[in-house]
């Protein structure tokens, strides 16, 4: 006996084939298609862009003035 336990004797796998729900704490969760209206492209926002513009220049301007001082 050369100790293959999983080997039939006439050489094919005598394991009993894993079905995909045998193992359902492992399975990943179904993967949904978003409707297509949320597929479609969004209008750029412009009143969005330009307030974090100035969000971004005001962090901008505190930051060297930070490294001025220290």
């Amino acid at each position: 006996m050369s100790g293959d336990t999983h080997r039939s004797a006439e050489g094919e796998d005598a394991t009993p084939p894993v079905a995909q729900d045998d193992f359902a704490e492992f399975a990943e969760p179904p993967r949904h298609r978003p409707p297509e209206e949320a597929l479609q492209e969004r209008p750029s926002e412009p009143e969005a862009d330009s307030a974090q513009s100035e969000v971004d220049d005001v962090i901008a301007r505190l930051r060297r003035k930070r490294a001025e001082e220290g």
